[in-house]
């Protein structure tokens, strides 16, 4: 089995566009990702203090030997402090040359398991500064209180629980509490004995190289956004000319199409693709379709209305130019008086031809004008057929014509207007009786099926020939083309169709190799 294709749309043409935009964002967004992930792991943010104290540890005093460099980052450097604060060596020479005690006891320890923490107490005597140092204990992992010193408003120490602690802590040893001198330079102390006397290792570690991440990761972003930027711009420039392009070429053969209508061309706009697009081209064939029906049909009637005209000038050209010719000879009195009568009776027949032609133009006209409606009543059919027979009967009889009808006894209801069925009627019956020899006989029979019932009038009359039948209901056939008699306006089996289309009817010729049977079908009341 054939599997279908997936008709093209354009929410899935624009859909798929952006989808691309999307698939393409996606991987720049991941790209700029990475690349901060690079650049990040570019720079290592850790220092290796603890190796670099236990180099100390075991250089024996030859600090010198140390590469600090190897340990910590560039910047970094380490001192060696004697329990005065007096600073026995540095890496990296300073101006500092002693540490405070209060320095020294606020300059965290590396790899402690204790911590200082600062307070603040408002009381009556002033503001007070408290430093608890708590430890947690190696065995049960408890931690505890293990020392408290209470400062006044100008450091001075008024309370501590450590005997041997200081006297006095400054503003600017406290800021070593949180392990930073500056905004980039962080102090960690190891406490060590060497020659049996207390000493520490301070370590100056610096962070400069974060600094330069955040500067350098701001210089990515920067550069990343920019380049999202005018790429987004340059697809997007991209996808709207490729949008373009395949919405422009179904919209020009539709532009074309249009601008071929106008031009009174109606051939239809052939598109496949974009299912909108084929939509737009298939009701825009079927709308030229029916205007070219509709202008085809306007121009055949405009053709039959200016036939009409012609055939009713020709008609009454002959009448009017025998009264004329006559009424003249008889106004110059050039016509015997013994032959005036003759003159008289022909001016009247021409007259009274003139008026049924004029009549019978006056009433066809009127089938088209928007005032003109039946006044439909429910009749039963056969009934109505059977009583406009008998009251035609003696009229048949004298003018020794045969009467065969053929009626079933039974209702069939219809809604019709009775006058102007009358006259359909009168049309057929009339011209079986204008054509045809005394002698003919006229049948009437019935038909029907579950919604329409037809009744056929018919006679085994003349006939006509076999090119007329297709236009046989056309206005202004008469006489000479229809039947060899010359008789009639040719308006009546005109006339007799419109009548009967009023009635959502039908008139129609059926069996005609001997005379003419006509079929009027009525759709039934339900």
């Amino acid at each position: 089995m054939k599997k279908r294709k997936t008709q093209n749309t354009l929410y899935r043409l624009v859909l798929k566009e952006y989808f691309y935009l999307l698939v393409i964002l996606c991987v720049l967004i991941f790209s700029f990702v990475e690349w901060q992930n690079n650049t990040i792991e570019s720079y290592d943010t850790e220092n290796n203090t603890e190796d670099l104290i236990q180099a100390i540890l075991t250089c024996n005093e030859d600090y010198k030997s140390i590469q600090t460099n190897k340990y910590i980052r560039d910047g970094g450097y380490f001192e060696i402090v004697d329990e005065t604060g007096q600073i026995l060596y540095s890496s990296t020479p300073t101006k500092q040359t002693k540490y405070t005690k209060g320095a020294l006891l606020c300059i965290p320890e590396f790899d402690s398991n204790g911590y200082i923490f600062d307070d603040t107490l408002n009381d009556e005597t002033g503001k007070k500064r408290i430093l608890y140092e708590f430890k947690e204990d190696e065995e049960d992992k408890h931690i505890f209180l293990h020392s408290i010193l209470i400062t006044d408003e100008s450091g001075n120490v008024i309370y501590g629980s450590n005997p041997n602690s200081v006297n006095k802590i400054s503003n600017e040893d406290l800021s070593y509490l949180y392990a930073s001198k500056n905004q980039s330079e962080y102090l960690q102390k190891y406490a060590f004995n060497q020659q049996n006397k207390p000493h520490y290792i301070i370590t100056h570690t610096v962070d400069q190289d974060y600094y330069a991440l955040l500067s350098q990761m701001k210089r990515n972003r920067y550069i990343a956004t920019t380049c999202c930027i005018i790429v987004v711009i340059i697809t997007v420039a991209l996808f709207g000319k490729r949008l373009n392009r395949k919405l422009k070429q179904p919209l020009t053969i539709l532009e074309e199409g249009i601008h071929s209508f106008k031009d009174g061309s109606f051939e239809p706009i052939h598109y496949e693709g974009l299912k909108e697009i084929e939509d737009i081209a298939t009701t825009f064939n079927e709308m030229s379709q029916k205007l070219n029906t509709s202008y085809q049909a306007q121009k055949q009637l405009e053709a039959q209305r200016a036939k009409m005209l012609a055939d009713i000038s020709h008609d009454l050209k002959t009448p009017i130019t025998v009264i004329q010719g006559y009424s003249k000879a008889l106004s110059d009195h050039v016509i015997d008086p013994n032959e005036q009568d003759k003159y008289l009776t022909t001016i009247y027949q021409k007259s009274t031809l003139m008026e049924e032609l004029i009549n019978a133009f006056y009433e066809y006209a009127r089938l088209d004008h928007p005032n003109f409606e039946l006044h439909k009543q429910q009749v039963n059919l056969l009934e109505f057929t059977r009583l406009y027979f008998a009251e035609k009967f003696n009229e048949l009889e004298l003018q020794q014509f045969e009467l065969d009808i053929n009626l079933p006894d039974k209702e069939t209801l219809v809604s019709l207007d009775p006058f102007q069925i009358k006259r359909v009627y009168e049309n057929i019956v009339s011209n079986s009786l204008k054509h045809n020899q005394p002698g003919t006989t006229i049948f009437v029979s019935y038909e029907e099926t579950s919604t329409t019932a037809s009744i056929q009038i018919g006679d085994n009359g003349s006939g006509i020939s076999e090119d007329l039948k297709e236009k046989l209901f056309d206005p202004f056939i008469v006489g000479e083309q229809a039947r060899t008699f010359g008789k009639g306006s040719g308006l009546g089996l005109s006339i007799a169709k419109k009548l009967m289309e009023a009635h959502n009817g039908t008139i129609e010729l059926t069996e005609y190799k001997q005379g003419l049977t006509y079929k009027f079908t009525f759709p039934k009341d339900n």
